[in-house]
């Protein structure tokens, strides 16, 4: 038989804290095997894996509140297929969200490197050049009507 662990020695194995833990209890993401008489959780070695495929998931950009709604529907599947199959349309979605992403991050990419370009020619400039003149002269101006 597995033995069972509290939760400070799931915490341990798994760098989560005992927060943590409570926290993916309340959201029905883990529940304990059972609890002693005096009221500690006990999970089975199993926990482990589990708190890892969360972490997993958390990791490619599903959120908790996610996790527990799609783990919670799982519930109704009556079968290994079923549930691969339904894991394959949610991961699927996420690959769009991802490569989306990746797409708009390097536009971001492109514009930030392009940006310094164009600041790395100001870096010879000296400070009679036109931008700086102009500006120099809009603050005089200002200081002068004030």
């Amino acid at each position: 038989m597995n033995s069972l662990l509290r939760i400070s020695q799931i915490a341990k194995k798994t760098g989560k804290t005992s927060r943590a833990l409570r926290y993916y209890e309340e959201l029905d993401l883990l529940i304990p095997k059972k609890r002693t008489d005096a009221g500690y959780r006990l999970y089975g070695e199993d926990a482990i894996l589990k708190i890892e495929w969360i972490d997993k998931l958390t990791e490619i950009g599903f959120s908790l509140p996610e996790i527990q709604e799609f783990l919670g529907s799982f519930k109704d599947l009556e079968s290994a297929p079923d549930m691969m199959a339904a894991l394959q349309i949610l991961y699927r979605e996420k690959l769009l969200e991802v490569e989306a992403s990746v797409i708009r991050l390097g536009k971001l990419a492109t514009e930030l490197k392009e940006s310094i370009s164009y600041t790395s020619l100001c870096l010879q400039c000296n400070p009679t050049t036109e931008y700086h003149t102009v500006n120099l002269a809009k603050n005089t101006k200002k200081n002068r009507h004030s």
